[in-house]
């Protein structure tokens, strides 16, 4: 921090003892002065956090746009259209996984079965 003067040591020891009743060595005023310094430094630098975060949240708030529907099928059919791709998507692609899945179960089915018993496609005509 800055050197703090002997002013400034006096008044702080001044308004220590006007505030408490008590005087306070230099050691003690000093601390207390620089310590009144650095809170000073970090109360403005909060003070401009503050102002940013406002105008932040005034832009925010000055851009939003209200959305205000005639009815409630309005709202419905407004509905269905933001998330009726995706839930159709899901769908399809659920669909498409449990067809993977059912059709790598009879693809592992026969390969076991043609491993175990080798001669099973000679035998196709009599099965």
């Amino acid at each position: 921090m800055n050197s703090v003067g002997p002013n400034r040591l006096t008044q702080t020891r001044g308004i220590y003892t006007a505030k408490y009743g008590h005087e306070i060595d230099d050691w003690s005023a000093l601390f207390l002065t620089e310590t009144q310094e650095h809170f000073q430094s970090l109360e403005s630098r909060v003070g401009k956090s503050i102002e940013a975060i406002d105008r932040a949240a005034s832009k925010l708030n000055s851009s939003k746009q209200p959305l205000q529907f005639q009815d409630r099928y309005q709202a419905l059919f407004y509905g269905l259209g933001v998330s009726g791709p995706y839930a159709i998507s899901a769908v399809f692609i659920s669909a498409l996984f449990y067809l993977l899945i059912s059709q790598g179960q009879q693809y592992v089915d026969m390969q076991r079965m043609v491993y175990q018993y080798p001669n099973a496609p000679a035998y196709r005509q009599i099965m």
